[in-house]
């Protein structure tokens, strides 16, 4: 089974196992993209959803209604299935491998200097991290276009294609995952720059890979994410913490 075989599978099962009483509930799919151990070579997807209860019950802790029903810090964060972890899904971490490798991008040395891996490897890195992207966006298009989120739950919802922080290239990716005006609330919570997250790293601990994924705004705007459109907010975040980037195609999404 490919990689993107083994997406598909895993994501179909994943949106068939939500209850039909829950289903009614849900106003978003969350597509939860992610580095495990801040590595660019395992780069991971959880599937999870959140409901219109979760968001009235957050509405308070947020700064308004928006940051409440978009911001993945105030959702349930649940886990109908995480893709690709090296524990929990060994054999997509061994297609994601595979995958990898007939890119031409796996590598197997790092520079331990930061300076170093962001010269020999940063470029590597974020082809990773966009190839990777893209295959996610396809894959919640074919999800829309198969029917398979309407079956499981019993109507069309967005699928928000996100990490930790929100930016330009977020929006970008979830307005081409969806059908035609789906995500244009989230799209515009992101333009009007309300979803800006940053994690500061004290630099006393950091090492080379959360050097170059905090130096990620550096990369060229062809390559990775570029400067941000709009200014960082912090915003409280529950559960696990880290970022990530997915199909070779003439565009790539980052």
């Amino acid at each position: 089974m490919t990689f993107h075989d083994h997406l598909r599978h895993l994501a179909e099962s994943a949106l068939a196992s939500i209850p039909a009483a829950e289903a009614q509930d849900i106003y978003v799919v969350s597509f939860f993209i992610d580095n495990e151990a801040d590595d660019p070579r395992q780069p991971t997807l959880t599937i999870g959803y959140n409901t219109e209860a979760q968001f009235r019950h957050t509405i308070a802790d947020a700064s308004d209604e928006a940051e409440a029903r978009w911001n993945y810090a105030f959702w349930l964060q649940n886990e109908l299935t995480v893709i690709a972890d090296l524990t929990r899904d060994p054999e997509g971490a061994a297609a994601r491998h595979q995958w990898i490798s007939e890119l031409g991008l796996w590598y197997d040395h790092e520079p331990t200097q930061p300076d170093d891996w962001m010269k020999t490897i940063g470029p590597t890195a974020a082809l990773i991290e966009a190839n990777f992207n893209q295959t996610c966006v396809q894959l919640a298009r074919h999800l829309h276009d198969d029917g398979v989120i309407k079956s499981a739950l019993g109507k069309q919802v967005p699928v928000v294609l996100h990490e930790l922080e929100y930016y330009e290239g977020i929006a970008r990716r979830t307005e081409a995952a969806n059908p035609s005006g789906l995500a244009d609330d989230f799209t515009a919570w992101v333009h009007n720059g309300r979803g800006i997250r940053t994690v500061p790293i004290p630099d006393s601990t950091i090492t080379p890979r959360q050097h170059r994924s905090d130096a990620r705004p550096g990369y060229p705007d062809d390559l990775g994410r570029g400067p941000r459109s709009c200014p960082a907010r912090p915003v409280p975040v529950r559960g696990r913490m880290n970022r990530s980037g997915f199909g070779r195609d003439s565009r790539l999404w980052l």
